[in-house]
């Protein structure tokens, strides 16, 4: 069985980014694991709590097949964490898909690996992503290669299709846009 490990933050992670795009995950029997910076309960943008399976310090790329970066505010918890850059940079090197949807693309370009990629995201992180070398497109969601991105929330279940057909098909352009 493919194995997704989703990433999120201790709080303030964007609710539809997670429980939406683990639905779809899930719907196409891919197994979900859930890290965290944090261990025990953590908390959404709206106030629902999930347990993290394990500690984000703890997650090895080769583990998974594929990796996500949950959105919203929280992901700037994120961002300078050393564990997150060598996550992202181990599972670029093992070809494992690396999505990132709403601000979280902000991570992948600050581990270096957006250069000359097609990627989308919350319209906030547009600059800091075409400063890191990206291609921007307003699509909904982008992909180029094996780096899946979104803009948003409603973007997630078109986010969640495009990483699992991704996965299970190996088609690079497994995806539909929303214009």
């Amino acid at each position: 069985m493919r194995r997704v490990l989703m990433v999120v933050a201790s709080r303030n992670f964007r609710d539809e980014e997670y429980f939406d795009v683990r639905r779809v995950l899930e719907s196409y029997g891919l197994e979900v694991v859930t890290a965290s910076p944090k261990e025990g309960h953590v908390r959404s943008t709206f106030g629902r709590f999930i347990m993290a399976d394990m500690l984000l310090s703890c997650a090895r790329a080769r583990d998974f097949d594929a990796i996500v970066f949950v959105g919203g505010q929280g992901v700037l918890e994120l961002l300078e964490m050393r564990s997150v850059k060598r996550l992202i940079l181990d599972a670029v090197s093992l070809g494992r898909v690396v999505s990132a949807i709403c601000m979280a693309p902000i991570l992948l370009a600050n581990a270096g690996v957006l250069k000359g990629r097609r990627v989308t995201g919350y319209p906030d992180v547009k600059d800091a992503l075409i400063s890191a070398g990206a291609i921007w497109t307003s699509e909904g969601v982008a992909c180029d290669g094996n780096i899946v991105t979104a803009d948003g929330p409603a973007s997630a279940v078109a986010f969640g299709e495009a990483i699992a057909k991704l996965l299970l098909t190996g088609q690079k352009n497994a995806l539909h846009s929303r214009g």
